[in-house]
């Protein structure tokens, strides 16, 4: 697992305490390219939701990683050796468990953010949250509750119009509980599990 380097938690509301949590995606470079070795992790997957929700934190975090179901929160510079295909919602790939995802939010310095932005699906959501639980982190899922198409369509305008749809009246609520519109859940309101 790699080490991060020492993180600077900003004041809240800053770029600066803004962590994104970009979920991995099923297609992977060496889809196209078998050929391909090792590669950075942000350039490994090539779908359409891995490209708008890279673009979305590379716009509105100071710091963002790769939520992947075999290796947990990678770094965009960290190397994928290969292609693999693990996912959550099936136990016969063995993805990786929340023990080791709450290890990995605290080795790699990752529970010094005070807001957590969690893209993606309901499962990557839940998995975030889970890994975040106790941290007292405000995790946000700004897109949460939208159909693929619409949820791409919305990250797509968040990204062009410069509003990370952050601000956006929220309900207090759990990750597994998301509805439509932003949810947001304190770490330290996790439920147990």
């Amino acid at each position: 697992m790699p080490t991060a380097p020492e993180l600077e938690r900003g004041s809240p509301g800053t770029r600066g305490d803004i962590l994104v949590v970009v979920p991995c995606g099923r297609r992977k470079i060496w889809d196209r390219e078998p050929e391909t070795g090792p590669v950075c992790a942000r350039d490994a997957y090539v779908g359409a939701a891995f490209h708008w929700n890279r673009l979305y934190a590379e716009t509105f975090a100071s710091a963002w990683v790769i939520l992947s179901a075999k290796y947990g929160f990678l770094r965009p510079d960290d190397q994928i050796v290969g292609p693999y295909n693990v996912t959550f919602g099936t136990r016969e790939t063995e993805a990786i468990d929340s023990q080791t995802l709450r290890q990995q939010v605290a080795y790699q310095g990752l529970h010094r953010y005070g807001a957590v932005v969690a893209l993606g699906g309901k499962r990557y959501r839940e998995h975030i949250h889970d890994a975040f639980a106790g941290d007292g982190a405000r995790i946000l899922a700004p897109f949460a509750g939208l159909a693929i198409g619409k949820y791409l369509q919305a990250v797509r305008r968040s990204i062009e119009s410069r509003e990370s749809m952050l601000d956006s009246p929220s309900p207090s609520t759990h990750a597994a509980d998301v509805g439509s519109g932003i949810a947001e859940s304190h770490g330290a309101e996790a439920p147990s599990r």
